[in-house]
This record gives structure tokens, sequence and C-alpha cells, in this order.
């Protein structure tokens, strides 16, 4: 899916491809943690319906696990997943750029190809993310020439929620999400996801799908400006050269780790203390766009300290297993993610096999991990055949317009 994963494929320098491989790894560990929070929230991307959570919420086991996936993966394996974008985003702006050879055509033209895969994605589920990253990487290429210091700077004030603020004060009802469960539009989209045909599902995700996304990215909630302040960061990683060191950097990496679980900590409580003041939540206020920022904060906070756990692990002397077992997941991330989409709501909405708020969470969970076995499985034996993932095969020629080799000789 990007050109380290390319580059790792085909180096003969072990050590250059041990590093490239953490970066592998690192995604399709948090694409796996982005796929059990879909299939615990069975593919829905809105308010629940009344009365809806009441099998999946059947035992107390089911009660610990949503808790348990909303505190650890909810948010956390997203913002790793999209902080490994900024990351991919870099590698193939900064090669050309140093080389003071042109690129923006390409690249955007790459990044309409992703528009095109995340539009597909969408019509299936409409909590897609690959239109996003495709309309937030163009600003990176107006940003790349700016001083790292600046970049760190706009990356701390998305982070403490200068979009979400703005778009608060300037837009009101414009980018408002309808947060009520039972209201006329939420209870008819849960209604196609139940027992309409594909069609259905495609139409209203395109149009009520479209709006949601808009006003869930860059509305009150903001995971839009997130997402662009992970792929600045990303960015920045990629100018220090993180990664290709990452064996010099392990003290850091205990630093963080600690640093982050007390980070964690302060931020969920700050974020418990602002909605005890809101009361019941309307996400109509200043004080909940500040809770809301908390809330972010501790996500960051968790997902750096997964990040952190993760790469010291896999850092470890006998750290081969880890790769060959994340790794090649994380290389076929594009086809992967697709897959896990198809997959769920062919499993779950009506024009499937309709199990859609029929399960409790235990067996979605159990089914959200059986499918990344399955892709795991798929993934080591499809790489060690071809050089790239389907989709990252067909995205990677029309971006050059050829036809690029695909199949290793073994």
């Amino acid at each position: 899916m990007t050109e380290a994963a390319s580059l790792a494929a085909g180096s003969t320098n072990p050590i250059k491809a041990q590093r490239l491989d953490i970066v592998d790894a690192l995604r399709g560990f948090a694409l796996i943690g982005v796929g059990l929070v879909h299939f615990v929230e069975q593919y829905i991307a809105g308010a629940y319906p009344e009365g809806y959570g009441e099998i999946a919420m059947a035992t107390l086991a089911d009660k610990i696990i949503v808790g348990l996936v909303q505190f650890f993966l909810a948010g956390k394996f997203y913002a790793i997943f999209s902080f490994l974008f900024g990351l991919s985003f870099f590698i193939q702006i900064d090669k050309p750029s140093r080389n003071n050879q042109p690129f923006a055509a390409r690249f955007i033209w790459r990044l309409v190809l992703l528009f095109g895969f995340g539009y597909i994605h969408h019509l299936f589920y409409r909590g897609d993310i690959l239109m996003l990253y495709s309309v937030l990487g163009i600003s990176l290429l107006a940003m790349h020439k700016l001083p790292t210091r600046v970049l760190l700077l706009i990356a701390l004030a998305l982070f403490l929620g200068l979009g979400r603020y703005i778009s608060f004060a300037t837009t009101g009802d414009l980018l408002r999400m309808d947060m009520n469960p039972n209201s006329e539009l939420n209870l008819f989209y849960f209604e196609q996801l139940k027992n309409g045909s594909l069609l259905d599902v495609f139409a209203i995700n395109n149009i009520v799908g479209i709006q949601n996304l808009l006003a869930f990215q860059f509305g009150i909630f903001g995971r839009g400006y997130i997402t662009l302040g992970l792929f600045i960061l990303g960015m920045c990683f990629g100018r220090f050269g993180f990664f290709h060191t990452i064996s010099q950097h392990k003290r850091t990496l205990k630093r963080s780790l600690g640093f982050a679980i007390a980070s964690t900590v302060i931020c969920i409580a700050l974020m418990a203390g602002t909605f005890v003041l809101v009361g019941e939540p309307q996400f109509n206020t200043w004080l909940e766009t500040l809770a809301l920022t908390f809330y972010d904060l501790a996500n960051l906070s968790l997902a750096v300290a997964i990040c952190s756990g993760f790469i010291l692990f896999a850092l470890r002397e006998n750290s081969t297993k880890t790769m060959r077992f994340f790794a090649p997941y994380g290389r076929m991330a594009l086809t992967n993610y697709l897959m896990q989409a198809l997959i769920g709501t062919f499993i779950l909405y009506g024009w499937g096999l309709g199990f859609i708020g029929e399960w409790p969470n235990r067996y979605l969970l159990a089914l959200g991990i059986a499918v990344a076995i399955f892709q795991i499985v798929f993934s080591m034996y499809w790489m060690q055949r071809f050089h790239y993932g389907p989709l990252e095969w067909v995205w990677r020629s029309l971006t050059l317009w050829q036809k690029v080799e695909f199949r290793k000789q073994l």
C-alpha cells in the first residue's frame, strides 16, 4: 500500500527491511483494531435505535466487551492507521521533492484513485475513511515545504481542537449530526440496513451518508481535523527518519509509553468531569466541544501508548514471528480494509445474511477475530507469491498508467 512496503519487499538489506517491516506490521496491527471496532458496532455508522442494543448487550460479558472495545480500540487504532498514512504520504513526496522531480500531478492522481476506492467502500459502509484521506492528503502538498517546527505547531493546534472550535462557531446547524436515535432519518437508515436491498443501502449511503460523513468529520466531533493533525505528525516523523533508526529509540519509546499512560488518565478525568458539568449531552454547547477535545486527547494518548508498546514488542531479539504475522497484512492494508467491509456488511446487512441486531457482542467480537485471522493467513499466502495485494497492484498500475510486475518469480 505504501512505497515503504514495496521497498521492504524488494530490499536486500536485512536491517533496512526489518525497519520497514515494523511500519507494515504496525499498520496491520492497527487495521485489525479498526476492523474489530466495526464488527462490534455491527457496521452501523450512526446512532442506534432505541431497543436495538438489547440482544447485543444480553449478558455481563457483552457489556464488558463493548466497554473494552470502546476504551482500548475505538479511536486509538484509527489514529495509528492515520499516522502511518501520513508517513506513507511523506515517503511518496520526499524523494522526488529532494531530487527536484515533478511529483504533484502523479500524487494528486494517486489520491483521486484512492477517493474512488473510498467512494465504492462508502456505498457499502458509510463509515469510510479513504475519501477523507484522499482529500486531506492534498493539503500535504501545500505543507510539505513548511519548517518542521511550524508543522508540529499546526498539528498541536488541531489536536487541541482548533478546527472543532472554528467549525462550531461558524457553521451552526450546517454540520450538526442527528444524534437522536429515534429520529425519522435514523430509523429509516437502520431499516434500510436491516431489510433493504444492496441498491437501497447504496442509495441512502450516497446521499444521507455523505452528509453524515461531512458532519462527523468537520462538525463538532471534528474527526477530520484530528486526522489532518495525524497526517502532519506522520510526515514529521518521516522527516526525523524515526523508523529508519528505530532500534536507537528504545529508551524514548519506553518514556513515551509511561508518559502516554499518565496523559490518558489525566485526559479521561478531565473529560469525565466536563461531561458531568454538561449533564445530558446534546453536542451543541461550547462546554461539550471542550469535553470532546479531552476525549480526543485521551484517544491520542492511549494510541501513543499502544503504538509504543507494539514497537517495543516488535524490537525484541526474537521479533521475526511478529513481523511475519502482521507485516503482510499491513502491506495489503487497502485490500484488507475493503475486504473487512464486504464481509461484515454481507453477514450483517439485509442484502446479505441479515444478522444485524441479532447477535450479542461476544459473537460479534469472535466474528471480527475470525475475519482478522482469515485475512492474516490469506495475506501471508498472497505476499509470498505476489509483490502487491490485489487492490494495491491496481492502484499502483493506474497511478503509473502501466502494468507493473505482479507475480514474484518463485
